[in-house]
């Protein structure tokens, strides 16, 4: 019977310190050195969804600007010599992965007025 007490005893602390452990601040990336890749977040309920799409962004299908139809160069860029030895590169059918433009603009030169009273 004694040993049933003090198992009783023994379990009734246990249950107290892990009852005020609860009660602490979690440890996440607001109260201590927790990384914030280690905080867990909790499930949020969806907000309001837009009736507009957002446009992908640069470098995903649809994204950014159109491309002018006749541009006024166009550069197909490829090696001529292989990476590891210098050796030619065989000439292959293009199948680009990525087309873009870019736009340069013509020097600009300032306008300067003189003005004699």
């Amino acid at each position: 019977m004694a040993a049933l007490w003090a198992e009783v005893q023994r379990l009734t602390a246990r249950l107290a310190g892990l009852e005020a452990k609860t009660q602490e601040p979690r440890k996440d990336a607001h109260h201590s050195s927790v990384p914030p890749s280690q905080t867990t977040t909790p499930n949020r309920a969806s907000g309001p969804r837009t009736e507009t799409r957002r446009e992908a962004s640069v470098g995903r299908a649809g994204g950014g600007r159109p491309l002018p139809p006749e541009p006024a160069q166009v550069i197909i860029a490829q090696a001529n010599t292989g990476p590891h030895g210098g050796g030619p590169v065989q000439a292959y059918e293009p199948h680009p992965h990525a087309v873009y433009d870019t736009i340069a603009w013509s020097p600009i030169q300032p306008m300067v007025t003189r003005v004699e009273p």
